[in-house]
């Protein structure tokens, strides 16, 4: 791996050279285990998103988002698990839970609104809820675009030498950023989209998004029930 020059001055731009190594099958197996089980449902949700934002399917994309949710929900209730230990260790309630909620002075949804509830934030059943709504209202890539910028946080593109070859190759601290960076820029790995899947898998052709074909004509008739099922006071 070739590091950035620190800064303009030409002294200190020769590169620095750190051991590394290719990931793994393996390690990709092992850095789903490290994200727990809130960060290994929205890997899950959005490499399904990126799988059903490319083709286009409205149904695919409606079960990326809720899988979102379902991330975000364990989330919650982690942080509520852990607010109890500390409530019981302390013997009071945690400082956000006692803290006070403000209301933003600017207009919702203004950029000036996002700052402010980044540094006021409200209690942790309301932010929970701001989040679920983006994940079911935001437009579906630059929901996509936002999350796996923030997953992708320090990877670095740089030069992979092979013998006397240069290639690039994509730079990541941990595993389970690693892991991200394989499963959205390569082909290796895919989510089945197929809800009572939904497992990893490693696809045989170019093309193949179903983990099998069973499971692919299963989705295929889900999707068209989905899309013909009859609404309330329907005739």
């Amino acid at each position: 791996m070739l590091a950035p020059p620190i800064g303009d001055a030409v002294l200190l731009r020769l590169p620095i050279s750190h051991p590394v190594r290719r990931f793994k099958d393996t390690d990709f197996r092992n850095a789903q285990e490290l994200m727990g089980e809130s960060g290994t449902k929205r890997f899950v949700a959005l490499r399904l998103l990126q799988t059903a934002i490319a083709s286009k399917q409205p149904q695919d994309i409606k079960s990326a988002r809720e899988k979102l949710c379902a991330a975000a929900a364990s989330d919650h209730q982690l942080m509520e698990r852990l607010d109890q230990l500390l409530k019981a260790s302390t013997g009071r309630a945690s400082t956000r839970k006692r803290s006070k909620k403000m209301a933003s002075i600017y207009p919702e949804g203004s950029m000036m609104d996002e700052v402010y509830r980044i540094f006021h934030p409200g209690d942790l059943a309301d932010q929970t809820k701001e989040v679920t709504t983006r994940y079911l209202t935001e437009d579906a890539v630059r929901l996509f675009a936002t999350e796996t910028t923030t997953a992708l946080k320090g990877v670095q593109l740089v030069l992979w030498r092979s013998g006397t070859r240069l290639m690039p190759a994509l730079y990541c601290d941990d595993h389970v950023t690693a892991a991200y960076a394989t499963a959205l820029f390569g082909r290796r790995w895919k989510v089945c989209p197929h809800s009572p899947c939904g497992k990893w898998f490693v696809p045989t052709r170019a093309k193949q998004d179903f983990c099998c074909p069973a499971h692919r004509e299963a989705h295929r008739v889900a999707r068209w029930r989905e899309r013909h099922k009859v609404r309330p006071n329907q005739p």
